[in-house]
Parts: structure tokens; C-alpha cells; sequence
């Protein structure tokens, strides 16, 4: 009795320390970042539109896309705003805070998930220790994107569902339409399949509904907006995007990846897992493939593989004790380093110091209504940081005229022409130019190149503003 109360014991202090050691993680990459922002352009966005909330502009962004109609997911933002009013912290603070408490919940509904299937101690902790280090997992929790609501929602609607509340989980699962339609489509065309596999369809007519009703708020969406096939968007997320060892922002681990293939051979050598499973799997591969978000949801079909190819390396005889927990060390402290190193990668996302700093030139020292032209990446921070409008960013979907836009943008950036050039930045009433070092290694393979070539020789531009990593160039329209 004192044995498998003193194991029982052991394994609660294991789950403990790996709770502990994920929100350390967390904590380490939200607040002990050298400029202390926040990661990525998306929070800069999301946490600007709490901001206009706040003043009342539900309809209208003056500053993307130099004004646009609103037609953006709500729902994040608004919870940041609520929460900011509440606690009187700056909107900044509470996505760092709530991005913490995301994680924690979303952990804990992962732990409540495995204890619901029994599993063992050591099998809780395999699966616990890979989630944690998971690149995509950690991304989740310190990146702030809608998507970190959609995978906590998820989560805890699928624990509803397998402890029968599946009308209360259902009702949970209705909440992601609000932090992000697409994805809430994505999830109830998933649990159609599932429940269709099932033969469970007629019993829950809830789930026809809801995905009828996401599908009409979509169709309105395109109906109201400026809605544009956008020339090229179908284009196929690239192998790198996959793996986090190879340089993408949220992915697998290529160890991770290597145990949920040999998971799957033996899963599928032995039938452990149900059909239904692998067409998920499939379903998912495939939507990933242009929908990137949906590797969020992949990762953790990949847990579930990677797991059952752990557990089945650790079930087959090895001649020699020691190179079996050698082999397993060798993993652990694979997964491990790919965690920490994924950490490391996290750390040097922008935006950097140099990038905050020519954000806050251009708010103390240009007009409000002063136009920015930089890359797309670039158009958050500027309107997100700086409070700049700018002619284009990544939020390209139901803007009049976006088609036309992007070839212009592309012709700036590539023509050597300045009479072209001028023609159209004057019709974009551009009045600065951002060019950032990115900028530089991405888009151009030459010093003198394209717009480069432009603002260094055309007496239409003149310097401002300059450090390390970005140039603010002054044009004068004619």
C-alpha cells in the first residue's frame, strides 16, 4: 500500500513539475524578451482593434488598406478589451496574461482528456512532456492569434463530448464562430465526418444546424464585403511549414514527426485505432496543405501517433537493456533540445528593437493621416505600433479592389521606371517609405534593385530615418 501510494506520489510530482516547467517556458518567452514586445504582427493587429472597440468603430478601419469595411473575428479582441477595462491593465498586459492562462487551461483540459482513457502514469507523462515541447504547442500560448482560443474551445468540447455532455459541448464548440469562422467551420466539418462515421448524425441534429449557420454567416460575409478572388491564395503550404526543425514559425519536431510514422505502421499493422482516426488524419493533411492553421489541429493527431510509436518501442524486446534506455534518452533529449532551441527561434521573432524604434518615429514625427508603403509583413506594425494607414498588409480578404492593389504593390517594389514609380505612389497618396532588412534579403538579390535602386538615385526621396535594420525614406508627391 505505501509502495503504490509512494508511485502514486511520483507521478503527480512528475504532471506537476511538467505544468511547472510549460508555464516557465511561457513566462521565459513573454517577459524575458530584451524589448519586451509582444511576439509577431497578428498581436499588434489583434490588440489594435480592441483599441478601436473601445472608441466605438465596429464598422470601419481607417487604417488598413488606408480604410476598409470591418469584417474581422471579433471575439479575441473584444475578450482583451473586456478584460483590460475590468482590470485597468493596458491591452498589451492582458494578452501576455491571457495567453498564459490559455495555456494553463488548455494543459490541464489535455490532462483531464488522458485521464478520462486511463491511462497509466508513464504513458500520461510521455504524452504530457512531448505536448509541452511541441513547437506548435508552445506557439499557441505565446504567439497571441485567435487560434489559441479555437484549440482551448476545442479541447474542452471534446471533453465534454466523450464525458456524454455533448449538448453543453456542442453549445462550447458553437463559441469558436466568434474568435474565428473559418476554423469553426474546419471543426464542425470535422465532427460532421466523425459523427457520420458514427452513425450519430440524426441524433445530433445541433451539429447540421451550426454548421449550416457558420455557413450562411460566411456567405453574408462574402455578400456584404468587397469580396475578390484573390489571385494565387490556393497556393500549397510548403513541406518546411511542416517541420519546426527546418525554420517553420509553428510545426513539428522532426522527431516527433519520425515516432508518428512509426506510430501509424504499427497502429495500422496492429488495428489499434479506429478508421476514423486515420480519415482525420488525412482530412487534416490535406486542408493543412492551404489552410496553414490547421497543422495546430494536425499536431495533435501526430501526439496521438508519436505516443503509440513510443509506446510500441518501449513494448518490443531489446537484446540489450542499456541501448534501450540509451535509445530513449537519446529521444528525450531530442525532444527536449528541439523545445528549447524552437525557444531560441521564438525569441529573435520580431518585431525588434530597431523596428520598434522606427515605429515610434513615425508616430512622434509624422502626420496621423501620413500614408506608409512598406512590405506586407511590415503593414501590422505600422498600423499597429506607429498608427500609421497603410496601402497594403496581410489582411487582404474583402477589400475593394485587393487584386489590383497587390500588382500594384508588386510593380513598386520591382520597377526601376520613376516615372511609373511616382505614378503610383502619388495614387496611393504614399507619403513615406519603410524598407526593412527583411525587405532587403527577400525581395530584392541586389543593392541596386527595383525601388532600392529608386530611393537611392530619384531626388523624390530623402532619408529620415535610419539604424540597423530599417530605412524610412520621405516621398515627395509631384
Amino acid at each position: 500500500m505505501k509502495k503504490q501510494r509512494s508511485t502514486k506520489s511520483s507521478a503527480n510530482s512528475i504532471v506537476i513539475f511538467l505544468f511547472v516547467l510549460f508555464i516557465f517556458l511561457i513566462i521565459s518567452v513573454l517577459f524575458l524578451r530584451s524589448n519586451n514586445s509582444l511576439i509577431g504582427d497578428d498581436a499588434y493587429f489583434i490588440n489594435r482593434i480592441s483599441h478601436n472597440l473601445l472608441e466605438g468603430k465596429f464598422a470601419s478601419d481607417d487604417l488598413s488598406f488606408q480604410g476598409r469595411e470591418v469584417l474581422y473575428n471579433l471575439g479575441l479582441p473584444a475578450v482583451i478589451l473586456g478584460l483590460s477595462i475590468i482590470t485597468k491593465l493596458d491591452t498589451l498586459m492582458i494578452s501576455k496574461l491571457l495567453l498564459i492562462l490559455f495555456g494553463i487551461i488548455s494543459l490541464y483540459l489535455v490532462y483531464l482528456i488522458l485521464k478520462h482513457y486511463k491511462l497509466t502514469d508513464i504513458d500520461m507523462t510521455i504524452v504530457l512532456f512531448i505536448l509541452i515541447l511541441s513547437p506548435s504547442f508552445i506557439y499557441l500560448f505565446t504567439v497571441l492569434t485567435e487560434y489559441s482560443a479555437v484549440v482551448l474551445l476545442s479541447l474542452l468540447g471534446f471533453l465534454l463530448y466523450i464525458k456524454d455532455r455533448r449538448k453543453l459541448s456542442f453549445v462550447v464548440m458553437s463559441l469558436i464562430g466568434l474568435f474565428n469562422l473559418s476554423a469553426s467551420i474546419l471543426i464542425w466539418f470535422l465532427v460532421f465526418v466523425f459523427l457520420l462515421n458514427k452513425k450519430l448524425l440524426k441524433q445530433n441534429n445541433f451539429v447540421w444546424i451550426w454548421f449550416l449557420v457558420n455557413l450562411i454567416i460566411l456567405a453574408i460575409k462574402f455578400m456584404i464585403g468587397h469580396f475578390e478572388w484573390i489571385s494565387g491564395w490556393w497556393m500549397i503550404t510548403s513541406l518546411d511549414a511542416y517541420i519546426s526543425d527546418f525554420g517553420s514559425k509553428f510545426g513539428i519536431s522532426i522527431v516527433v514527426l519520425i515516432l508518428a510514422l512509426f506510430g501509424i505502421v504499427f497502429d495500422f499493422e496492429t488495428k489499434k485505432r479506429e478508421i476514423i482516426v486515420y480519415i482525420l488524419f488525412i482530412l487534416l493533411i490535406l486542408l493543412s496543405l492551404y489552410f496553414y492553421w490547421a497543422i495546430f489541429i494536425l499536431s495533435f493527431f501526430v501526439l496521438l501517433f508519436a505516443f503509440d510509436g513510443t509506446k510500441n518501442l518501449m513494448k518490443r524486446v531489446w537484446e540489450n537493456n542499456f541501448l534501450k534506455n540509451f535509445t530513449f534518452f537519446i529521444l528525450a533529449c531530442s525532444i527536449l533540445f528541439s523545445g528549447i532551441s524552437y525557444l531560441n527561434v521564438l525569441n529573435k521573432e520580431g518585431p525588434s528593437q530597431n523596428m520598434i524604434d522606427a515605429m515610434n518615429f513615425l508616430n512622434e514625427n509624422t502626420l496621423d493621416n501620413s500614408v506608409v508603403f512598406s512590405s506586407i509583413e511590415n503593414g501590422n506594425y505600422i498600423t499597429g505600433i506607429a498608427n500609421r494607414p497603410v496601402v497594403i498588409d496581410k489582411n487582404e480578404w474583402f477589400v475593394f479592389g485587393i487584386n489590383r492593389r497587390i500588382d500594384d504593390y508588386g510593380l513598386i517594389l520591382d520597377s526601376e521606371d520613376v516615372e511609373e514609380t511616382r505614378r503610383l505612389l502619388d495614387s496611393y497618396g504614399v507619403d513615406y517609405i519603410l524598407i526593412d532588412k527583411n525587405m532587403k534579403e527577400n525581395i530584392w538579390q541586389y543593392d541596386e534593385k527595383g525601388l532600392l535602386f529608386l530611393t537611392k538615385y530619384s531626388k523624390a526621396f530623402k532619408i529620415v530615418f535610419a539604424n540597423e535594420d530599417v530605412e524610412i525614406w520621405r516621398y515627395f508627391q509631384e
